[in-house]
């Protein structure tokens, strides 16, 4: 399953962005980092095999799991096989895996 936001996250922004509004810096600092943590996410996507790529795999910056797989889509077109929230769940080290740049 692919990793989002989850609600307990939405919920800290909230909580933060409402603490922000009154001036308080240090709430302030807080969402904004909880912001960056989520705005940006590197996304894995790994290649099956007999793909092209087989036994690759391509790393994607992008602000939610939609927006990645656009990227992907775009550039690799539907010759890709999965997509992963982290290196680990991609199986990189693992299966000693390649990246395409």
């Amino acid at each position: 399953m692919l990793k989002t936001p989850d609600q307990k996250t939405d919920e800290r922004i909230e909580a933060a962005k409402t603490l922000a509004r009154t001036g308080n810096r240090k709430d302030l600092q807080e969402y904004l980092r909880l912001r960056l943590e989520i705005e940006m996410k590197k996304w894995f996507f790994t290649f099956g095999f007999g793909q092209p790529h087989e036994n690759c795999y391509h790393a994607i910056e992008a602000e939610d799991s939609g927006k990645a797989r656009d990227k992907m889509f775009e550039r690799f077109g539907a010759k890709w096989a999965m997509q992963y929230d982290s290196a680990e769940a991609a199986g990189v080290e693992k299966y000693n895996l390649r990246e395409i740049k």
